[in-house]
């Protein structure tokens, strides 16, 4: 069943599914955002439990809808954990990126450093 709201849900889903990355500061950068991402749909169910809970539609309906958001605040919290695990992992690599030697700018790192 079609409804206004899947055109954009849809196109927020598919935009986060093609995302490519570009080089190890671009990685980090959507890994740092990812928990913003996901308290937005957090609340956005949240609110839409709260409206449905105004409606005939009752409470069992708006209380799914509110764990939802529920869920997807939690993962949102959890997900803050993924950005410290690529820092651990690569952390030679970021230290290299974050401080260079003196003169190592002219050293071809490639897409690495490119902001």
């Amino acid at each position: 069943m079609s409804h206004p709201v899947n055109d954009s849900t849809s196109e927020a889903g598919a935009t986060v599914g093609s995302y490519e990355p570009r080089n190890m500061v671009d990685i980090r950068g959507f890994t740092q955002s990812t928990p913003d991402q996901l308290k937005a749909l957090a609340a956005g169910y949240s609110a839409v439990g709260n409206r449905l809970a105004e409606t005939p539609a009752g409470g069992g309906v708006s209380d799914s809808y509110s764990q939802i958001g529920a869920h997807l605040s939690a993962l949102a919290d959890s997900s803050g954990e993924i950005s410290g695990q690529l820092a651990a992992y690569n952390a030679s690599d970021f230290e290299r990126i974050d401080n260079p030697r003196p003169n190592e700018h002219m050293a071809d790192y490639g897409e690495n450093t490119a902001g």
